[in-house]
């Protein structure tokens, strides 16, 4: 895209987003007290240059220079980058135009943007953090998708193209047209051997951490593992300890109901885990986290997962430092039918409050696997939000910075570790857990992540709104492409919220493969696997918490359209190397 000059006033649209050289933070300008800034290109002796792939205005005079953008997200997206190059040597004007001119022509203004992407190659070290990213907006020691050209993305989205929805066809070229507004990113690998004694793996990925992206409910199985893995440890104490043993919290008994449980009618962590994976229970959850709290998550995951940060529960209005307060819980022993037993074993731990000094929110080192890393702009969404308390509007962005987040490269290792466990992806560290999860507790998580909500045995789930589609986001375009349940198995996490939509899932294509084993795993065999974490946020009118995101016309069927490509490569209709 060429710069055009331009000294008419008034020639283009207006530019009322004004990115601060100093802070790298946009402001709109009317909030200062003045128009438009196309009045301010008007201004006698300033030149005037746009840049139309960007939506950006740049004015100079002499060397000072202001820089104007049609739109919030576009802006919030530059002053990302420029931040992330040490303020540009100054921001001498020739030089920020020049490098406003590469940005304009590159994947993430929306040119090109099918062919932005890399595969993974091995040039990591042994934490996973890669030596030699040559992108340019990436931090030293922090991994990121470089802007290289891949014949996998273009097969991808020639794919993605074809399916007969034509909503979903819309949406597909809506989000390609402008990747960096969507903040749309995927990791994807395909398990090419999918046999479990020699599964080979290639890996591809699309603008990974490029900017930072809310997980949603995705990231309640790494509750889930915790939890798990303290269960695991008190085992070790307790013999009699069980997922079904009776769990209550802050009471002084062990009787606390949920009508839910088929079997005890009682509480218990494993039912909490169920309602979790299954159909993404945010009560559930935020018991899940009430087992380990915020200090002992972070103790259990972050040699792990170093970007995660669970900071919150979930559909919670609680302060950062309520969010801290741990409820106390009891556990008495029950027996095969869920009964307490008398005089059995008993376990109690009182209510306290996590520090939140093992995670920080700016931590002097970037966790690996972030991109978006100590760039503070990133958390900064959206031009206006709804306060959460309050329900006030205020114009200006809302802060993620204290909100809970994980790197797109951690979500993939943790399905990779899931499936796959002690075999490294390309260019990843390996995940193991099973060392601090007994076996059958961890097939009990897996299958409830490849389990439909309808076809639970308990909890039960008889609504129409719990369908497998929404929870699965992918699988309608996989139906699509001729998969049969049947021959599908599909264990995932998804999640949505504030305009975030992600799914992260290990899915495989197979005779009998959608009969699921105790284990979690598969009873049929596999032809074709794929990992899948792919992510992207609607916000048309870039308001957050106003519950108005274009789900149904944007990111639901651009899985489906995503979807569609996935199952005919598992169907081994199309190849995709």
């Amino acid at each position: 895209m060429v710069l055009a000059a331009s000294t008419a006033h008034g020639q283009t649209a207006e530019y009322p987003y004004e990115l601060d050289l100093k802070t790298a933070q946009c402001s709109q300008v009317q909030k200062r007290g003045l128009e438009t800034a196309d009045q301010i290109a008007g201004t006698q002796g300033q030149d005037r240059k746009t840049i139309e792939s960007l939506g950006a205005l740049v004015l100079t005079r002499g060397n000072e220079t202001q820089v104007y953008f049609k739109s919030a997200a576009q802006c919030r997206d530059i002053g990302t980058r420029l931040e992330s190059m040490n303020k540009m040597d100054g921001f001498k004007p020739s030089l920020l135009i020049e490098k406003l001119k590469a940005y304009s022509d590159s994947s993430d203004t929306g040119q090109r943007t099918e062919s932005q992407v890399t595969q993974t190659d091995a040039n990591v070290d042994q934490a996973g953090q890669s030596l030699g990213d040559s992108n340019s907006g990436s931090q030293s020691g922090v991994r990121r998708s470089p802007d290289a050209p891949s014949a996998f993305a273009d097969k991808l989205v020639e794919i993605a193209r074809t399916v007969p929805d034509k909503r979903a066809q819309r949406a597909l070229k809506l989000v390609l047209a402008d990747p960096a507004r969507f903040r749309f990113q995927w990791i994807i690998t395909l398990v090419n051997t999918p046999a479990a004694q020699s599964p080979k793996f290639k890996t591809y990925e699309y603008r990974v951490d490029h900017q930072y992206f809310y997980p949603a409910s995705a990231m309640k199985t790494f509750g889930s593992l915790a939890a798990l893995m303290e269960w695991t440890r008190l085992k070790k104490v307790h013999p009699w300890l069980s997922l079904e043993s009776a769990l209550a919290y802050d009471r002084r008994g062990c009787k606390q109901r949920d009508r839910g449980h088929l079997i005890s009618g009682l509480v218990t962590l494993g039912q909490e885990i169920r309602k979790t994976q299954l159909a993404s229970s945010n009560k559930g959850f935020n018991r899940v986290f009430g087992i380990v709290g915020m200090d002992k998550l972070h103790e259990y995951l972050l040699p792990h997962f170093p970007s995660l940060r669970v900071y919150h529960r979930l559909s919670s209005r609680e302060t950062r430092r309520e969010s801290m307060g741990t409820p106390g819980i009891r556990v008495c022993e029950t027996d095969g039918q869920g009964a307490i037993v008398d005089d059995g074993g008993v376990y109690g731990r009182t209510r306290f409050r996590a520090t939140g000094k093992n995670a920080p929110i700016f931590a002097a080192d970037t966790a690996p696997y972030s991109g978006y890393g100590k760039n503070r702009a990133s958390f900064q969404v959206g031009s206006a939000h709804i306060h959460m308390k309050t329900k006030e509007r205020l114009d200006a962005p809302m802060d993620f910075s204290k909100k809970n987040r994980v790197s797109f490269y951690d979500f993939h290792r943790l399905t990779a570790g899931l499936h796959f466990q002690g075999r490294a992806l390309p260019g990843f560290k390996a995940v193991d857990v099973s060392g601090q999860i007994r076996g059958e507790w961890l097939g009990m998580l897996r299958h409830s992540m490849a389990t439909y909500p309808h076809n639970s045995k308990n909890p039960v789930y008889t609504s129409k709104a719990y369908t497998e589609t929404r929870f699965k986001p992918l699988l309608a375009g996989i139906r699509e492409a001729g998969i049969d349940d049947g021959r599908l198995y599909y264990a995932n996490k998804s999640g949505k919220a504030y305009g975030f939509h992600v799914d992260n899932a290990y899915i495989a294509y197979g005779p009998g493969a959608g009969q699921i084993n105790n284990r979690g795993r598969t009873k049929g065999q596999i032809e074709r696997g794929i990992i899948v974490t792919m992510g992207l946020h609607v916000n048309g009118d870039d308001t957050i918490n106003n519950n108005r995101y274009e789900h149904g016309s944007v990111s639901v069927p651009l899985f489906k359209a995503m979807g569609y490509a996935i199952g005919q490569y598992l169907r081994g209709d199309v190849e995709l190397e």
